[in-house]
C-alpha cells in the first residue's frame, strides 16, 4: 500500500500490517540458502520500532534488535500526546468516518500527509516533509488515509517490552519524539539491553543530519557485530 508496493489501499497505516511485513522479510531471509539463520538482525526508526519490537517479541527468529529514534507508545503515552482524551476522540471521529465512507464506497478519501497551512494535515505543521531539500522528495506521496486513527492510537508498541528477550540497542534523544514512551518501554525490557542517548537531537535530525546519523549508525553497526556476529566470525 505504500510507494512502489502493491496493494489496493493506499497510504494507510496498518500497525498489524507493517508487522506482517516484517514477520514475511525474516521468514523470506531465513529460507535463503546464503543466509545464516541466527544472524537475522532488526532495526526499526522512528514509528517502524514499535512495529519491530512487536514482531521481535513473537518471533524467535529475529535474533538482536536495535532502535533509533524510536516511537513507541501505549494508551497513557497516546493521551499525553494527541490532546487527551478529546483530543483522542477527535481523531478517532475523524477516522471512524473515513473508515465508514470507505466501507460504503470502497473509494478512499485522503488528507494531506503533512502541511504547514492545512489543518486537516495528519502532521499538521510539521517541517520536514514540506521541506524540498529533505522531507519531500519526489518519491513522497503527501497524502494519507485518515481511517487509519483509531487502529495507529490504540497500538501498544510498550506492551511488547517484556516479553522482548533478544539485545535490545536503543538510541534516541531527550529532544526528539516522544521520549517518555522510550522510556518507559527500556525501563520494562528485562533482556539484555544498552542505550544511547544524544544530546540535543531532533527527530528528524536522525534522518539526515550528518553526525546524529553516524552517531546512531556507528552505534547500531557495533551492536550487531556484538550480538550477530561479523561476516568474517560467520565464515562468510
Amino acid at each position: 500500500g505504500w510507494g512502489e508496493s502493491g496493494g489496493a489501499r493506499r497510504q494507510y497505516e496498518d500497525p498489524s500490517a507493517k508487522v506482517a511485513d516484517i514477520e514475511a522479510a525474516v521468514a523470506y531471509l531465513a529460507a535463503r540458502p546464503e543466509i545464516s539463520k541466527d544472524r537475522i538482525g532488526g532495526l526499526g526508526i522512528c514509528a517502524s520500532s514499535g512495529y519491530m519490537v512487536t514482531a521481535a517479541a513473537k518471533n524467535a527468529a529475529i535474533k538482536s534488535v536495535a532502535l533509533v529514534a524510536p516511537w513507541l507508545h501505549d494508551a497513557e503515552v497516546v493521551e499525553q500526546t494527541y490532546g487527551g482524551k478529546d483530543g483522542i476522540a477527535r481523531l478517532e471521529a475523524v477516522g471512524d468516518a473515513a473508515e465508514a465512507a470507505y466501507r460504503r464506497t470502497d473509494k478512499q478519501a485522503f488528507l494531506p500527509a503533512a502541511s504547514l497551512t492545512d489543518e486537516r494535515a495528519i502532521m499538521f505543521k510539521v517541517p520536514y516533509y514540506t521541506e524540498a531539500g529533505r522531507g519531500m522528495i519526489p518519491a513522497w506521496r503527501n497524502e494519507a488515509d485518515p481511517a487509519f486513527w483509531r487502529g495507529w492510537l490504540t497500538f501498544d508498541a510498550i506492551q511488547a517490552a517484556r516479553r522482548l528477550h533478544q539485545p535490545l540497542l536503543m538510541v534516541h534523544s531527550e529532544t526528539a519524539a516522544i521520549p517518555q514512551g522510550a522510556q518507559k518501554f527500556y525501563a520494562r525490557v528485562t533482556g539484555p539491553k544498552q542505550q544511547l542517548w544524544l544530546d540535543n537531537v531532533t527527530q528528524f535530525d536522525f534522518y539526515d543530519r550528518g553526525a546524529p546519523v553516524k552517531a546512531a549508525s556507528d552505534a547500531v553497526a557495533a551492536h550487531f557485530r556484538a550480538t550477530l556476529g561479523s561476516a568474517g566470525e560467520a565464515g562468510q
